[in-house]
Order: structure tokens, then sequence, then C-alpha cells
């Protein structure tokens, strides 16, 4: 006989596990009883150790904390340790490494002593309806215990925090749900605490929810069961539409005299700022407005804060990420409910003249919680209101330039603005100055010289500077005279000397003449000659005339003049008196007396008449009419004798008012002026007006407005594709043009769908559906092509997934709006289809369709009275899909539709129950296809247990009818034999097995192949962690399916429990000795086995107490252990020597917490009890263990 050997397969993996281990599995093939074994060794090593590790432990001391900070450093060391506990520094605990491997190398500590001072904030929290005027609040604040701040909770009565007898309240949420940590449940959680706050108060309170996204949507709050708040989007929020409707709201709907509030909730992801912010302000003045951002808000949202009411640090709030809202609720709630004292007050006085100041003075008025009062609060500030300086005009010479400076000064915007402006008047200045230069002639003398004085003018120094200069001038020459001079004795020389005046001067003429003089005799007289001379004179004094006669007579020797006066007197007539007849004269008949007289003068008598009129009668009287005031006044007019003169006398006898017609005649001439885009024509209007008495007519032209500028439309799309025409015409309205606007709205019809339909090709054919479809309020054409069986008569022409996302649009609904549509494309999805020859109607449970949340009243078909009436009328109306019956009134509603139509149009719809109500739809049953046999899979086999179990994987594919009568199919995936052993067709049974085709289709029923066995079972045995497996294969046939099938059932069972392993049981120290007692547990053939040893050791003055040191619960490979380390003294060869015994126990990540309480401090000493849990193996079951130990402290008694 010849044995084979062994090959030598020896293998080495290396695993790197968490927390710096390495996992070496080492494997081997050896020979053994005629058989190559294989077995494997697994060593743990440490190839990293932990990083320095810093702890702090606080040691409390007279209210102050004394921290104390260790460093442990771990190195790498050659020795393996198989399992390392945990070391102790300074007293204190600390994990070492879990394997063996590294060691402390340094240790550092760091002393630190601070004071602990806790919190002296409360927070408050409203828990309770509000009774009696007074409110249950929760108080939390902190309290110092040794060096830790303690939360401690109290409950308070505090009287009611709304002062409000009736609140209006309206929540504005933002459903802005991307990327934000939380943000769905923190709002609803948020919203739910205050709205409870309200609805506990003693006020009216009624709330309105606006909760917006890309649109609005308006709640009305009575409960708080459901709030409805579902619909987050990632876009941008319409805040500004939402604003719109409170303020609509505000307007409208809201209740006179009552308290208007509004809270903003948002996270700062909006639209339209501007238009918000203006819109808020609107608001402002009907209702207080509080804001309440939940960060993080972004830069651009940051100015939401200015949405809120003034102050802003009272109406403006932000919010974290926090698990509840009830202290934020409260302090918002406390806020709007807090009693409003008066708004602030701005006064200011006049204007003062002398420094321009205006005092302005603010009164603010807060609440003093103290007191209960509002306290008034004054400030007061001074505003420039004018300008002190005044306005100034000056001249200044700049380079003999003269310039006007005006210097005004001007009051804008709390600020005074001086404003210089410069004119050039150096014109002016020149055009004074003239002209250059004037001749002023003097008098002429009497020596013939005249002084003339020349006047020159010229700019200097931008003024104009006056010279004067003198001449003399000569303006007459001398007289003209005559000179004699005697020449040669008796010639005499006569010169005629003359003057000619020229500008240089006078020029002397002179003209001679000689003559020669001879002398005359003397004559001697004799006597005289009579010669009389006569003249007259009168005598004014006397009035005479005086006649002179004058000769001359001879006296010594000469002759002289005598002379002789006679007077004659001057005689004047006497004086008479003629008298005329009487003539008209003036105002009546006068009579005329002229006297005539004469007097003397210069000795002659002159002639005067003196007449006078003598009155005879008056004139006769006459009428007249005058026009006074547009009255026509007859007057009567006569005379009145009064001495020897006719007074004149009237009286008014009569008045006549004078009227004309006021009656405008109009021309309205051809509508051809244009101007701008209108057009005119001119209207002469002509009418009669009062002028003095009498009626002139007067005419007035004007241009009237007689065509205004041709209408013209504008078209904007809808959302619905509706298209809106706006036209805007305008008509004349007086003497201008009135603009109106026409809206009319005008749905885009576009033309029907044209279907194309191929022939047969086989069992298919082609359809073309070309659909018409309004986009942006133009029609698209799009085309649908689908290749559709030719026998089908329920069918959809369009693909099925486009009918039924039409159907289920909200903004197309084409199984309700477009019925043509619905019956022609999609018919097999609108339930179109009538051609079942048999229906029945089922009951379909308490599902009303009239009550769910999105029914129409176009689904109704109509309404009856009885349920058989209902049952039968639905039977015979062949578009009745379904039908309810309400119990309690006992009537029904024949449906368009059934519930697979209702979901179809409203996919997120979920049905619910009705009370009273029950539903009854018509289904058309068909026959539904049997079973088949989709896909079989390659024969596998297992081994389970001892036996190896071997069968194959088949798809098979059944139809079920569901509620609807449509057959619905399902796939299953079953596990059947190797060997095929069962029924292909239905006709098995009833067949005979004669035929060789019917052997061969039906096997099981004609015993062509043999049955499958039974099964077996198998049980493993109990493993050491207290499970074990119980396995079942069984091979029946399905007699619904008619196949054979393999079912597999494996089970895990519990068995007895047994902690394989070994460990120590350490005693007290009595009497100088310790027993120490070591139990090993093993698991032998299905049974636990457990075997104790006992041994004593010396403890004799070496301590008396045991120290435990317990580890977290910690994953370990793929199980949760935790180690406990019990630290003990022994003496050994007359030393004391510290030993541990480490012992390993299962543990759970879901037990409770570990926990440790400490006793008071009595005598320098304290209690410690430390709480920790340990499972078994097989259960899950949290088994706690205590352990107990003193430590020394300060007492303060």
């Amino acid at each position: 006989m010849i044995f084979s050997e062994c090959k030598r397969h020896n293998t080495v993996s290396k695993q790197k596990l968490p927390g710096g281990v390495l996992k070496v599995t080492r494997c081997s093939v050896k020979r053994q009883d005629c058989k190559c074994v294989k077995s494997c060794k697994t060593v743990f090593l440490r190839y990293k150790c932990k990083k320095p590790v810093q702890r702090v432990l606080c040691k409390c001391s007279r209210g102050r904390c004394r921290k104390e900070r260790y460093i442990t450093v771990w190195r790498l060391s050659n020795v393996v340790v198989a399992v390392c506990g945990t070391l102790s520094v300074n007293h204190r605990r600390f994990d070492a490494t879990q394997l063996g491997g590294c060691h402390t190398v340094q240790q550092e500590n760091q002393n630190t002593i601070r004071r602990v001072n806790c919190t002296r904030r409360v927070l408050r929290a409203i828990q309770g309806r509000c009774k009696g005027g007074k409110q249950r609040y929760i108080v939390h604040y902190w309290v110092k215990i040794g060096c830790r701040c303690v939360r401690r909770v109290r409950s308070e009565f505090r009287k009611c925090a709304c002062a409000h007898k009736a609140v209006d309240l309206f929540l504005v949420v933002d459903l802005y749900g991307k990327d934000r940590r939380g943000y769905k449940k923190r709002i609803v959680s948020f919203l739910k605490t205050v709205s409870t706050y309200f609805l506990h108060t003693s006020a009216s309170v009624h709330i309105t929810m606006v909760s917006y996204n890309w649109n609005v949507h308006v709640h009305k709050l009575k409960h708080l069961k459901n709030l409805p708040i579902k619909a987050f989007t990632n876009t941008r929020t319409d805040l500004c539409g939402a604003l719109k409707e409170v303020n609509r709201r505000l307007h409208a709907k809201s209740r006179p005299g009552v308290e208007k509030i509004v809270v903003i909730i948002t996270c700062g992801k909006h639209s339209k700022q501007h238009k918000t912010v203006a819109l808020a302000d609107k608001i402002k003045r009907k209702a207080s407005v509080f804001v309440v951002g939940f960060r993080p808000i972004p830069k651009s949202g940051l100015y939401v804060k200015w949405l809120a009411s003034k102050p802003i640090k009272m109406h403006y709030m932000e919010l974290g990420i926090r698990r509840k809202y009830h202290f934020s609720a409260t302090r918002l709630f406390e806020r709007i409910c807090k009693k409003a004292c008066a708004k602030p007050v701005v006064k200011h006085s006049a204007c003062h003249k002398h420094n321009c100041r205006r005092v302005y003075t603010r009164t603010t008025f807060y609440l003093d919680r103290r007191r209960k009062k509002c306290v008034r609060r004054s400030k007061s500030w001074w505003k420039l209101c004018c300008c002190i300086h005044r306005d100034s005009v000056e001249k200044k010479c700049y380079k003999n330039r003269l310039y006007r400076v005006v210097t005004s000064y001007r009051f804008k915007k709390h600020a005074c603005h001086r404003s210089v402006r410069r004119y050039d008047i150096s014109a002016q200045v020149h055009a004074a100055c003239r002209p250059r230069s004037k001749l002023h002639r003097g008098p002429c003398r009497k020596d013939g010289w005249r002084k003339d004085t020349i006047v020159t003018r010229h700019v200097a120094q931008c003024r104009c500077k006056v010279g004067r200069r003198h001449q003399l001038i000569r303006c007459r020459c001398p007289k003209q005279h005559v000179v004699n001079t005697c020449v040669r004795g008796n010639h005499q020389q006569r010169c005629h000397y003359t003057y000619t005046l020229k500008p240089t001067g006078c020029t002397k003429n002179r003209r001679c003449r000689t003559s020669r003089v001879t002398c005359k005799t003397r004559k001697i007289v004799r006597g005289c000659k009579r010669q009389l001379q006569k003249y007259r004179y009168c005598d004014k004094r006397s009035q005479q005339h005086v006649e002179v006669h004058s000769w001359l007579e001879f006296h010594k020797r000469s002759c002289r003049r005598v002379s002789r006066k006679i007077y004659r007197p001057v005689r004047c007539p006497s004086p008479r008196t003629k008298k005329s007849k009487c003539a008209a004269r003036q105002n009546g008949f006068y009579r005329k007396w002229v006297e005539c007289y004469w007097k003397k003068r210069n000795c002659v008598c002159i002639k005067y008449t003196k007449s006078r009129y003598e009155l005879c009668r008056c004139r006769r009287g006459y009428a007249t009419k005058k026009c006074r005031s547009g009255s026509w006044v007859y007057i009567h007019h006569y005379w009145q004798k009064s001495g020897n003169k006719c007074i004149a006398r009237s009286k008014i006898t009569s008045r006549v008012r004078v009227t004309c017609s006021s009656k405008r005649h109009s021309v309205v001439g051809p509508c051809n002026i244009v101007k701008g885009n209108k057009k005119y024509a001119r209207v002469v209007q002509t009418w009669k007006r009062r002028v003095g008495c009498s009626c002139k007519t007067v005419s007035n032209s004007f241009l009237k407005l007689c065509a205004c500028q041709k209408p013209y439309k504008r078209y904007s799309c809808l959302r619905n594709n509706r298209l809106v025409v706006t036209e805007y015409r305008f008509f004349v309205s007086g003497n201008s043009c009135k603009l109106r606007k026409f809206t009319s709205y005008r749905l885009i019809r576009c033309p029907k769908a044209r279907t194309k339909v191929s022939k047969c090709t086989g069992k298919t054919q082609a359809v073309i559906v070309v659909i018409h479809k309004p986009v942006k309020c133009k029609c698209v054409s799009k085309i649908y092509r689908r290749v559709v069986q030719c026998k089908s008569k329920c069918r959809d022409l369009l693909p099925t997934g486009i009918c039924r996302k039409w159907a289920a649009s909200n903004k197309i609904q084409l199984c309700d709006k477009y019925p043509y549509f619905a019956k022609r494309l999609c018919a097999r999805t609108c339930h179109r289809c009538y051609g079942c020859p048999k229906t029945r109607l089922i009951y379909a449970k308490n599902f009303c369709l009239s009550k769910q949340r999105h029914f129409r009243r176009s689904f109704i078909l109509a309404q009856r009275t009885s349920f058989d009436v209902c049952m039968s009328s639905c039977q015979k109306n062949s578009k009745c899909r379904a039908f309810d019956y309400d119990h309690s009134t006992r009537k029904c509603l024949l449906l368009r539709i059934n519930r697979r139509g209702l979901l179809l149009r409203f996919p997120s719809l979920k049905l619910r129950k009705t009370r009273d109500c029950i539903l009854f739809e018509r289904i058309c049953p068909t026959k539904c296809p049997f079973r088949r046999i989709l896909k079989q899979y390659k024969c596998s086999c297992i081994k389970l247990g001892k036996q190896r179990v071997c069968y194959r994987t088949a798809a098979v594919a059944t139809w079920k009818r569901n509620r609807s009568g449509s057959c619905q199919r399902r796939v299953h995936k079953l596990r059947v034999p190797c060997r095929k052993c069962e029924d292909r067709r239905e006709f098995c049974k009833k067949s005979k097995c004669s035929r060789h085709l019917v052997r061969h289709l039906c096997n099981y029923t004609c015993g062509v192949c043999k049955r499958q066995p039974r099964g077996y079972h198998w049980r493993s045995r109990c493993s050491k962690s207290g499970w074990q497996k119980d396995i079942r294969v069984q091979v029946y046939y399905d007699k619904k399916l008619r196949l054979w099938r393999v079912s597999v059932r494996i089970k895990n069972l519990r068995c007895v429990r047994c902690q394989v392993g070994s460990y120590q049981l350490i005693g007290p120290c009595k009497n100088g000795q310790r027993k120490i007692t070591k139990i090993v547990a093993r698991f032998v053939n299905g049974r636990c086995r457990i075997s104790s040893h006992a041994k004593t050791y010396s403890c004799k003055n070496c301590g008396l107490v045991t120290r435990k040191l317990i580890s977290k619960c910690y994953r370990h490979g793929k199980k949760w252990i935790r180690q406990v380390v019990t630290l003990y003294t022994i003496r050994v060869k007359g030393h004391c020597i510290v030993r541990r015994s480490l012992a390993v126990f299962s543990c759970s990540p879901k037990c409770p917490r570990d926990r440790s309480t400490v006793s008071q401090c009595k005598c320098g000493k304290r209690i410690r009890c430390f709480m920790y849990y340990v499972t078994y193996p097989g259960s899950n079951v949290c088994v706690p263990k205590r352990y107990t130990s003193s430590e020394k402290c300060a007492s303060t008694q």
C-alpha cells in the first residue's frame, strides 16, 4: 500500500485592526489519521501605540476647583504581552493598551486652581392653562454644589402672561427645506409650542397660518393635531406674496378693535427683497410684526430683521439648533403679550432767531416690572433750523475788472449751505464813465475873453476818475471906433478901426480918409420973424384938451420962443336903455335889457354897454330814458321858477329791465387739426351779451378735442396657457383723453389631435399621434409613435406613461377637462372603455370618494335616495364607475371615477376611511391566465448539516384578480427539485395519458417521473455561546401552482448556557490570610463542566482593601466585552506585592450607561458606589453589577 504525502502549504496572513493591533494568522497542513488536516494559529501583536493622552481631573476644595492634568505617553517595546490592563497614576484610573507591547515613559502634572461661578440666568417656560388670572411656570436655575453647577427646577404660579382680551395671530411660515439641519422638525416643534401657549390663554384667539414656498397656502388653526406643513421646496420662496395675503386679510377679514400680531418665521432665502420691505412697512401700521430667524441665515437674508417693528431688539430674535423651544417660545409669547405703553412722541420748539436752533424732545415709555407702570423717559437735542449769516452783496475789483459778489445762504436738510456767485459789471462802469472828454464853455467877459473847461473821464482801479483843464479863448472883439487926427495944419485924417473875430484871435482892420477943414463966418440978427406954431394934447388929470400956441420974440438981441395954453373941456352923451321882446334862452324865455353909457378916457368919450336878462317864463317839461345797470329808466324833466332863474327838476316815472337771450349757437368745423396723437375741430360759438342796455352779438372760437389716438393691444400669457388680451382705448372726455383698459381672457384652442393607424403587420400595428399642445399661448405640435396590438379594444394610443402623467397633473387633468382626448387617445388610463360584457359591483370598504381631500363636484354623475335605487342605477348606466352610500343620510352619489382613477389624478393622495359611508365599485372580471414558469436556473447543491440538498431556482409568474377586476401579475422566485416532475398545462387532469404529447406535458399526473423524497430534520450541537442550529428540509407538491417545491428552514435555538474560560474569585483579607479561588468552565459533549481550585496566601500588614478597575463596554471583533481588573496585595518572601486578576465579561451597547454615586462626607471619608452592566452568553438581558469603595474627603463639619 502506497501512502501519499501531504503537500506542504504554509501560509501567513496579516490584518491590521483598529487601535494599532496586528492580527497574524499562520496555517500549516499535517497528516493525521490518514488525512491531511489544516491547522491555524492566530497571534495578536502591537505595531503602534496610542497617542499621548492628556486627562484632567477636578478636585474640589472650599468651593474652588483644583485641576490636575496628567499626560501619559506610550512607546512600543519588544516584549509582547497577551493582555494588558490599566495603569494607575497618582491613585487615578487610566486605560492602558488593550494588547501588550506599549509602556509609559513620561508623566507630567500641571495643577491649576480656579473659582467656580454659576450663572445667574433664570429660564422660564409656561406649563398649563390660564385659570383665575394665574398660570403655572417651570423655572430653571443653577446652584453650586461642590465644584459643579447643578441645574434645579421649580414650579411657580404667576400672573397670566397675555393681557389682551382678543388676539388675531398670523403665523407666516417659510417652507424652504434645502440643506437645512432638521429645519422641518424644528419649525414644527416651534409652531406647536407657540400655538399651544396662545390657545391656552383666556383670550379669544384666532390663528391663521400662512405658509409659503413658490405659492401661498392659508389655513386656520383650531387644533394642533396635524399642522398643514408639507410642501417644502428647494428653491427661493415668495415672502412678498405671503405678506400681500396677510395685508389683504388685515384690511378685509380682521376683527375691528382686536390686537393684531404677525409672526414671520423664516430662514432668509427669499426673492423680491425691496418689495418685501416696503410691504412690511404697510403692515406695521396695522399690526405688530415679530420676526423669528432660524440659523444659519445667509448674507442675502440679513435684511429680515428690518421687517420687524421697532424697537428691533424686542421684535426680532434668532434661534439655533435645539431639541425643544419652550424657553424661546415663552420669551416670544411674553413679548407679544407684553403690556403696551404709549408710543414714543417727538416734539420740537419754534426756531430761535438768534442762534437758529430748534430743540427736539423725544419722550419714550417703558414698562417697569417692579412697579408695573409705564415710566416716562425724555431725551433732548437740538438741530439747526435756519442760517445765522445773512445774504450779502459786495463789489470787488480785480485787475481793473469790477465784480459784484453775491453771497447767499440756504437751509436744506438740517444744514446751512453757502453759495457764492460773481457777476462781471465792468461794462456798467465803462458805460457810466462817458463821454471820455467834454467841453464846457464859460461866459464871455467884458474884456472879450472867456474861460473854457475841458472835462476828461477814464476808468482806473474800477472807478471813474474825472480830470479838468482850463483854457482862455477870445470870444468878442473891441467895438469899432473912429480916430481923427490933424495932418499938415488944415487937413483932418479920419481913421475907422474895425475888428474881425477868428479862432486865433481878433484881427484889426483900419480905413483912413483925409479931408481939408474950412471954418464959417458969424451973422448979426436985427429982428425976429413971427412964426406961429400950434399943437394940441390931452390933460389926463382933468380930461381936457390943451391947445398950445408958440411963437418967437426978440429979447436981448436974440429970438426966444414964447407959448400960451388954452383949455377946452370934453362933453359926453347921457346914458340910455333899450328893451327887447321875450325870446327863448337857456331853460326859459327871457327879455333882454341893454343899458348904454360913456366914460372919458384920454379926452375921448368911450361908449360902454351893460345888458341883463329878465325871465318871462320857463320852458315846458319833457321825458327822457337812460340806461342804468342794465335797465331803462324813464325820467320826466321840468323847470321850476325860482327868482330870475329856472331850476331844472327831474322825476323817475318807470324802470324797464333789459334781458338778452343766453342761448349759445355753436358751429363745429371739420376734425382736421392735428396736434401730436390727437385731432381737434374748431368750434365757433355765438351768443348775445348785454352791453349797457342793448344786446350785442359776441363770438368765441376754440379747439375741441374730437379724436384721440388709436387703441392698441398688449398680450400676455398666464400659467394655465390663457391668453390675456389687454386693450387700451382712449375716449374723449371733455377736452382730454381718458384711458380705459379692457381685459379679456382667451383660452388657447389648438387643433384636435390627429391619429394615423397603419395596417396590421402580424399582430401589431403602428400608431402615429400628432398633438397640438399650447406652450406659452402658442400651439406647438408634438409627434408620438407607438406600436400596439391589433385586436386590443381598450388601448392607449399615446404611451401609457404620458397618459398617466397628464391624468395626474393638476394643470392638465386630461381625464376630466378633455373628454375627447381621454376617450380617443388614453381610453385605458382614463377608464373610457365601456365594452365589458359582464360587469358587477363589489364592496370596496369604507373609502367614500366624495369625502376625500381632492374630490371635485365634476366627478358626481347623479344623486339617488336609496341603496337599491343606487345599485340598479349604477348597473344600468355605463358611465357609472362607482357610488358612495351614506348610512346617516341614506343618500348615495353616482360617480364617474373609482379609486384607481382618483389616485391616478392625485398620486400624493392617501385614502382615509370614513364613518357611516361605504363605497361600491364596478369591475369587469376577466379570466386570469395560469401560472407560467419564466426561467429556471442551474441546479445547485449545498451542504446543510450532514446531508447535501440539491435544488434549482425557478422564476414563476402568477396572476391574481384584484378588487378592480383586473388580473395583476406577480413574479415569485421558488425552489424546485432538480428533476422536472410537474404538470405544464391545465388540461392534464381531464386528458388521457395514452398520448405521447400528454405524457410529455403532464409528468406528474401520468406518473412519468418519480416523486421526490419527503425531506429530513437535523439539529446541531450547542455552541459555546449557547446557540444551536435547527435545519428542516421538505419537498412537497403545491396544488395551487401544480409543481413540486423545496422548502429550507434554518432556525437558531437557544441551548444550555456555559461561560467557557477561567477567572479568579478574590476573597477578603481575614486574619492575615486571603483565599483565591480559580474557576474553570469547559464545554464537553454538549454539557458545561465547571471545576474550581482554591489556594490561600498571606496578606499580613499589606492592606485590607482590594481595588477594582472597570473598563467601558467596547467592541472586540464581532463581540462587545468589558474588562474587570481586580488589584489585591499578598505577601511573598516578606514583601507586599500588588497583583491583578483580569476577568472578561460580555456586554451590550444597549444597556444603560454606567453611573457612580457618592455619599456624604463623614469623618473625612465617603463611600462611592459604581454600577455597571454585563450580559450572559445567549441572552441580551442586562444584569447590573455593583462595586463599592471608600475614599478620603474634606469634611465640612
